[in-house]
């Protein structure tokens, strides 16, 4: 059997032509965004269902367009790690690759991240 569609862009009042448009898009702005891994595929599914009434003349017909994208890339750092004996506190220091108390140009002392999780009142 052979189906022909005499004019995609008119079907379902041209929204099914907007929604592939507009999922394309999607795909496009999340290859083009650098965050995401590049080699990870992007898929556009378009799912129609047709559903025919008993007397098989009228039908109810939904159409679904949906899109799969590439998550973010990992981001990474390394640290030290110690946790603090009064408070239970777990401590971890980014390695920002400046020593502490070390100077830049502007005479400004160089400052660790520090990241404090948990502790004995916010188990």
């Amino acid at each position: 059997m052979i189906v022909q569609i005499n004019n995609l862009d008119a079907f379902l009042g041209g929204a099914f032509s907007e929604r592939v448009k507009e999922a394309l898009g999607k795909i496009s702005a999340n290859i083009m965004d650098p965050n995401t891994l590049a080699s990870r595929a992007r898929t556009l599914t378009i799912k129609i269902s047709i559903v025919p009434a008993k007397n098989r003349r009228n039908a109810e017909i939904t159409v679904d367009v949906g899109t799969a994208l590439a998550g973010y890339a990992p981001i990474e750092t390394s640290g030290m790690i110690a946790v603090d004996e009064e408070t239970g506190e777990l401590i971890i220091v980014e390695d920002n690759g400046e020593l502490p108390g070390q100077t830049n140009l502007d005479g400004e002392e160089a400052q660790p991240n520090v990241l404090r999780m948990g502790g004995k009142d916010n188990a």
